[in-house]
């Protein structure tokens, strides 16, 4: 039977990879330092798979069908390459990928799956730092985030307490690590649907809606967000953070899942919907309480940066 042997959860942002110097002294030593704090963790928890819950900014999942989750199932795949992220090989762990579609679905979780899930810098940015060589088989999990209506923060719980449960009767793997990774709190300048969208948003929202158009996209989101980081406006939350994270920490995920996708919104932005993964990682956690490894508010990179780790 298969055994958890370590969960965490993460910030992302393709930034860490290619802007870098936007960061003081004391951000670059405690980010990269929780990242190198990580890896050496996992590596020492020896796993044989990793799970990734995270979400995708509309390079694979669009608005012509887009699930609330999906399991990537396969021997391997790709990831992107975009926004400065590395265009890597990454390897899947299939056979615990398939128990884990066969399990959710028997679990009353109707999940679609993917034998083609490339990735974006969701997933590839926090496997860059945690296993650079790529050498853990993944189980990739994607949680839509940014396309409403969501699904709802208590059933991401669910879904990694379901999670736990089915890698802990499987024989796929014995040894499987599980994070959660997205948000903090960050507002990024997407378009609201129905809201007297401008021309640049009908681009962006007409490149959301099939693959093929992903450079409209991409140009003009990267250049918005690129004005606000230069331009100072940037706004994180580092109440909401910390409050997401003690929830987290303390094993209150469940009073935390309840609080809704509207508070978000209010208090972590559009982009703060991420903690969902976060919640996913608390539930595959269950009991166990967490430490939060570093915590860093970066404007420049429009995001509230944190690390935390159950104690499994």
């Amino acid at each position: 039977m298969g055994q958890i042997v370590f969960v965490a959860a993460m910030s992302h942002t393709a930034q860490m990879i290619c802007a870098a110097d936007a960061l003081d002294e004391r951000q670059s030593r405690d980010i990269y330092g929780a990242w190198r704090t990580l890896r050496a963790r996992l590596e020492e928890a020896h796993p044989d798979a990793l799970i990734v819950a995270a979400s995708d900014h509309f390079k694979t999942f669009h608005l012509d069908d887009m699930p609330a989750f999906s399991v990537g199932i396969g021997d391997k795949t790709r990831a992107w390459g975009e926004a400065g992220v590395p265009k890597y090989e990454i390897p899947m762990h299939r056979e615990l990928g398939e128990a884990l579609v066969d399990g959710l679905l028997n679990e009353g979780f109707d999940v679609a799956y993917s034998r083609d899930m490339p990735l974006d810098h969701g997933f590839a940015c926090p496997l860059h730092f945690i296993t650079p060589k790529m050498s853990v088989p993944i189980v990739p999990i994607f949680i839509n985030c940014f396309a409403p209506p969501l699904p709802a923060m208590r059933r991401c719980l669910g879904l990694g307490q379901a999670i736990a449960k089915l890698v802990m009767r499987s024989t796929a793997a014995s040894r499987v690590a599980i994070i959660g990774t997205g948000g903090l709190s960050h507002w990024l300048p997407l378009p609201r649907f129905g809201a007297g969208a401008n021309e640049d948003d009908e681009k962006i929202i007409a490149a959301m809606m099939h693959a093929g158009d992903d450079d409209t996209y991409s140009q003009i989101l990267y250049r918005r967000i690129g004005q606000i980081s230069q331009a100072g406006t940037a706004r994180v939350n580092e109440k909401f953070d910390h409050e997401v994270m003690n929830a987290l920490g303390s094993g209150n995920a469940a009073a935390l899942a309840e609080r809704g996708t509207d508070w978000v919104e209010e208090h972590g932005g559009n982009a703060g919907q991420e903690i969902r993964n976060w919640i996913f990682a608390a539930g595959a956690a269950g009991d166990h309480l967490a430490e939060v490894i570093a915590y860093q508010p970066v404007p420049r990179w429009l995001t509230g940066i944190g690390f935390m780790q159950w104690r499994i």
